[in-house]
């Protein structure tokens, strides 16, 4: 018996599960390309552990893909956020 995947994105869930994963993953766009994402990350020093986090911008954007109604509610507080650090600068 094959192994069902599960994928954790909106779209036909019985699909998800039945397909094989590399087709269904070539077959998917991409919001926001991995290596753009990684070059705009934030480090952040926590006790002298770096922790690479996504970008506020980036999160923005994969906030907005979401669209559920706590990402909505975060959107807008990312952009306060990032109105407080245009005015730091």
């Amino acid at each position: 018996m094959p192994i069902r995947h599960q994928m954790c994105i909106r779209g036909n869930r019985e699909d998800q599960l039945s397909e094989n994963p590399e087709t269904w993953r070539a077959k998917r766009s991409h919001p926001i390309d991995f290596s753009t994402a990684y070059s705009n990350r934030i480090v952040v020093d926590a006790q002298g552990l770096k922790i690479p986090l996504v970008s506020i911008e980036d999160l923005k954007k994969l906030k907005e893909l979401a669209g559920r109604p706590q990402d909505i509610a975060d959107i807008k507080a990312l952009i306060d956020l990032i109105d407080i650090k245009n005015n730091e600068n």
